[in-house]
């Protein structure tokens, strides 16, 4: 066990209860992020002198500011230095000194942490206010080089979504993870002053429609079109209808190509748990109103499935396949002037020739199309197997929301300064909203 902090003993005791009324009391001013979790140990800490407390607020140890403490498990117990065991601990700054910020593995965190052992696992969970979660999510969703009032558009839709979402892990124990699956949330590191700024100045702004939350959902580039929520997700939002976007028709996932082996494709699908065994085919079965494709027919030596476009993308790895806004060419039989493609869109059917040293981008890279050495075959994109599947693309994600390329053109092409062309933006997206204080 560390050493004892007499004279900081109060001071964090008062700081943990304040904030476990703050916390406790259920009011939205506050989530649980998970930021972290292993089998084996973690390392938290602080920049200031920090305690541990058990969830009622007693104190267990306190550590200088110089201190890291490494946290083990033993069933689902957490386990502290000197053998201290407790199912649930917090870990508050002292918040005198170092901002108050909180460590996990090194890296800084505003708010406290919560840990705790379930399943085999350790659990570290961030508690922090909006607002300063807000200042880890908006850098890390978009670049905070980025316009301004874009940059407030993605603050405004963010929180949006932290509110409406609060929650969603409740089984868990915690509010939102860190990842994509709710939002990226980087913690303190990630903070600019630009992005802070876009938080502060459109401070407990959020989206409603006919006085309700929308669910705010947004992606990198939707191609020059976006795609109504029920299209992708099967339940419609008025809010959330498919446009044309003229402001994301000329960004750098306009176009994009990417190709497999069908052997690669095939042990993708069998891990993902759709044993299909040697792949015969894989082609666009039915489009949504944008041109995406709403599923997909898979087809090999171990039966046929129907996938959902969405669900293709996951397992083929979201940022391979960037979106379902593709044509699917299968590249076979190799010619003296290049290689037979049949190409499968919503635009566009029946054969094309790839010449000889065309440049196609794969998974790997960009590679060249070519003959093998004393042979008429093709050399195909990897590795000496001619037969492979090319994704002709367009656009980076689901395709429905705000577009954050989008985003990006309208901000820049407004003239002149304007700090409410934010509104603009969210109501460029989504369609019939307010945009009030929570």
């Amino acid at each position: 066990m560390g050493k004892f902090l007499g004279r900081l003993g109060l001071a964090l005791f008062l700081a943990a209860s304040l904030l476990a009324e703050r916390v406790d009391a259920a009011t939205p001013t506050y989530l649980k992020v998970k930021v972290f979790s292993t089998p084996d140990a973690v390392t938290v800490g602080a920049r200031s002198s920090f305690a541990f407390f058990d969830p009622s607020g007693r104190r267990i140890a306190e550590f200088p500011s110089t201190s890291t403490v490494k946290l083990t498990r033993d069933g689902n117990q957490v386990v502290l230095p000197g053998g201290v065991r407790q199912e649930r601990v917090r870990v508050i700054a002292s918040g005198n000194e170092g901002n108050g910020l909180v460590l996990v593995m090194g890296r800084p965190y505003r708010g406290e942490l919560e840990v705790w052992a379930a399943s085999g696992w350790l659990i570290v969970v961030n508690v922090v206010s909006i607002e300063d979660y807000l200042r880890g999510v908006v850098p890390a969703e978009m670049p905070p080089t980025w316009p301004e009032e874009a940059l407030k558009a993605q603050a405004v839709v963010a929180r949006t979504f932290a509110y409406k979402n609060r929650g969603r892990h409740a089984a868990e124990g915690y509010d939102l993870c860190a990842t994509q699956h709710c939002q990226v949330y980087g913690g303190a590191v990630v903070e600019r002053a630009a992005s802070d700024r876009a938080v502060k100045e459109t401070a407990g702004l959020v989206l409603r429609y006919q006085g309700q939350l929308i669910d705010a959902y947004y992606h990198a580039s939707s191609g020059g079109r976006t795609e109504a929520a029920g299209a992708v997700w099967g339940t419609e939002r008025p809010y959330l209808k498919g446009i044309e976007d003229e402001w994301d028709r000329t960004g750098p996932y306009a176009e994009w190509k990417v190709s497999f082996t069908l052997e690669e494709i095939a042990a993708l699908l069998e891990k993902a748990g759709f044993p299909v065994g040697r792949l015969e085919d894989i082609r666009p079965l039915a489009y949504l109103p944008s041109g995406r494709v709403g599923s997909f027919l898979v087809r090999g030596s171990g039966g046929e499935w129907t996938l959902p476009g969405e669900k293709l993308r996951q397992v083929l790895g979201t940022t391979v396949l960037k979106s379902t806004w593709v044509e699917v060419e299968k590249v076979s039989a190799g010619t003296q002037e290049g290689v037979l493609a049949v190409v499968q869109g919503a635009s566009s059917q029946g054969k094309k020739l790839i010449p000889h040293g065309a440049r196609i981008i794969t998974a790997e890279g960009i590679s060249t199309v070519g003959r093998r050495s004393g042979s008429s075959s093709p050399t195909p994109s990897r590795g000496s197997r001619p037969d492979q599947v090319v994704f002709r693309g367009r656009g980076y994600g689901h395709g429905v929301g705000m577009s954050q390329w989008g985003a990006r053109r309208m901000a820049e092409n407004h003239p002149g300064p304007d700090p409410e062309f934010f509104r603009q933006i969210l109501t460029y997206y989504y369609q019939g909203v307010t945009i009030e204080p929570y």
